[in-house]
């Protein structure tokens, strides 16, 4: 008899910050995403248990990921004096819903 075992990863969409952040690689302003990974154990392909959860952030723009626990260290926010580079960012973001709108409806 013979048994297959192994791990499964599960990403889990659990919402986006409240406020706007400037990402550090594309520099466009945007609602961060938070990113729940959770890897199960399984076997014959069933997951059975989580065996570890992590929980980052993601850039919706550019795909930039990094842990939760950096999030204020490595994210400007609005109060950090770059609120001109935030309202540059909300501007290109108007500028692409106006340009695609009629992809979109």
């Amino acid at each position: 008899m013979f048994v297959i075992i192994g791990t499964q990863i599960k990403k889990q969409d659990c919402g986006c910050l409240p406020e706007m952040r400037l990402c550090p690689r594309c520099r466009r302003a945007a609602y961060f995403q938070i990113i729940r990974e959770q890897r199960w154990f399984t076997a014959f392909w069933v997951p059975l248990f989580p065996v570890h959860t992590t929980e980052y952030l993601q850039c919706p723009c550019c795909g930039l990921t990094f842990p939760m626990d950096q999030a204020n260290e490595t994210l400007p926010d609005k109060g950090a004096g770059n609120s001109s580079a935030l309202q540059k960012g909300a501007r290109q973001a108007g500028r692409l819903y106006g340009r695609f709108r009629k992809y979109l409806d």
